[in-house]
């Protein structure tokens, strides 16, 4: 494990494209190549790299708008939906776009400049309440409250002691993904639970298929797995409370965590921490490999096929007593708490994720899905299987960079590397996370 390795973060909802129109080619997006996120490092300082808005809490005029929507598409995406609200309001938007790596490294001087913007792009769960913790959000309860089509799940992603401070906007899940014309000539099914998918493992093996496809030089790929398994096992309050600190790595849930993971090792894509997540779609691709567990995004990558050619089912059940829980990286709105225009921006946001339009938004986006309830079904039936089963999951999970701090992350992912590398060695994987916990608590 090299502790000097920088890892990019897991992909955003609004930097990925998945089809989410009737019978149309995904749209060509590219994940963006970031680089770790150093927002702790620029927390405490206000170098004044945005000098947008003009003042107190609630004046008159526009709002400002900052974007880390810098890719073509989902920029248009929002100045088609600025326009309709300016058009239906007569408000003015003012819309300031920042590549996203920039922005995530700088939203913390953003939000410290003298003139904050009032409106800005972010992350549901412990990214939002982060900042929200050092004063540094507008409490929006009562316009999320307003919304009747946000769930108790969603409240849960935007919440810090009981008040919210994000209005979500767009998600995508993650599962268990796989060639359909692959399984129709195995005769393979879905596996119900964690022994059936251990089963399932075995068949393809004996069949001459890499059973599951993996990649992780990133680091953030593994970083889905653990999750998913400790979700599974301990479920989510527990790995909620385990990435913010609350919980020791070095708990025997967690060894056990390890050691469940551990068997499915033998299974996976040989020399996995040496290929780029896009490298190991291609075994997938030519029916030389059964399954990928990754985010929807993965048909992005398949562009001689359709999303008619993929099915998934949800990772596996470990304990059934434990509710099912799905990572499902969200992105949405906050308003800063010094912001010129507060009800004004409150009441920009409110537009936004309201079905009617936040509906069009994700489809021009390209590949996430709206969060509101009240939104209509996808009519995609690869989509619709997406959406039913966010909405039956328990809870949602961001991922393991999202909900935990920056600082630990990146350094975790790379001792998670040590035990792809070697799993034999969970105590010393283990100790080196609460390790690494202690020196981002400190930090």
């Amino acid at each position: 494990m090299s502790d000097s390795k920088i890892f990019r973060p897991s992909p955003s909802p609004s930097q990925v494209g998945i089809n989410v129109t009737d019978g149309k080619k995904p749209f060509d997006l590219q994940l963006p190549r970031r680089d770790f996120l150093k927002l702790t490092a620029v927390v405490g300082g206000a170098t004044l790299l945005a000098s947008c808005g003009a003042g107190g809490g609630s004046g008159g005029g526009g709002i400002t708008l900052q974007s880390n929507l810098s890719d073509a598409v989902p920029k248009k995406a929002l100045a088609d939906l600025v326009s309709k609200y300016t058009s239906a309001t007569k408000n003015a938007v003012n819309i300031s776009t920042i590549d996203h790596n920039t922005f995530q490294i700088n939203l913390a001087n953003y939000l410290n400049s003298n003139h904050p913007p009032d409106v800005l792009t972010w992350f549901a769960g412990n990214r939002v309440r982060f900042f929200a913790g050092k004063g540094l959000l507008a409490d929006i309860s009562d316009a999320f409250n307003s919304v009747s089509g946000y769930t108790p799940v969603l409240k849960n992603l935007a919440s810090l002691n009981g008040k919210q401070y994000i209005m979500p906007m767009t998600y995508y899940w993650w599962a268990v993904f796989y060639r359909k014309d692959t399984w129709t000539k195995y005769g393979y099914q879905a596996p119900k639970d964690w022994d059936g998918f251990i089963a399932l493992c075995k068949q393809m093996q004996k069949d001459g298929l890499t059973p599951i496809a993996f990649a992780d030089a990133d680091g953030w790929p593994a970083g889905g797995w653990f999750d998913f398994i400790n979700m599974r096992l301990n479920g989510y309050d527990f790995h909620i409370r385990l990435m913010a600190g609350q919980e020791s790595f070095q708990d025997p849930k967690v060894t056990k965590v390890f050691d469940t993971w551990k068997e499915v090792l033998p299974y996976c894509s040989k020399n996995a921490t040496a290929l780029k997540w896009q490298d190991a779609v291609t075994p997938l691709v030519q029916g030389k490999a059964g399954m990928y567990m990754l985010g929807a995004f993965l048909v992005q990558a398949t562009p001689d096929l359709k999303q008619d050619d993929f099915d998934f089912f949800p990772f596996p059940t470990i304990d059934p007593s434990v509710p099912m829980a799905t990572e499902a990286p969200t992105d949405g709105w906050i308003v800063s708490s010094r912001a010129s225009n507060i009800s004004k921006a409150k009441d920009f946001t409110k537009y936004a994720v309201a079905a009617a339009n936040a509906v069009p938004y994700a489809t021009e986006t390209g590949g996430v899905l709206a969060v509101n309830a009240e939104a209509p079904a996808p009519t995609d039936p690869f989509v619709a299987k997406g959406a039913q089963l966010l909405k039956d999951s328990a809870a949602l999970s961001q991922f393991f960079d999202r909900d935990s701090s920056p600082a630990f992350s990146q350094n975790a992912l790379g001792s998670i590397q040590g035990f792809l590398n070697n799993p034999s060695d969970i105590g010393s994987v283990t100790k080196q996370l609460d390790d690494f916990m202690k020196q981002a608590a400190d930090a």
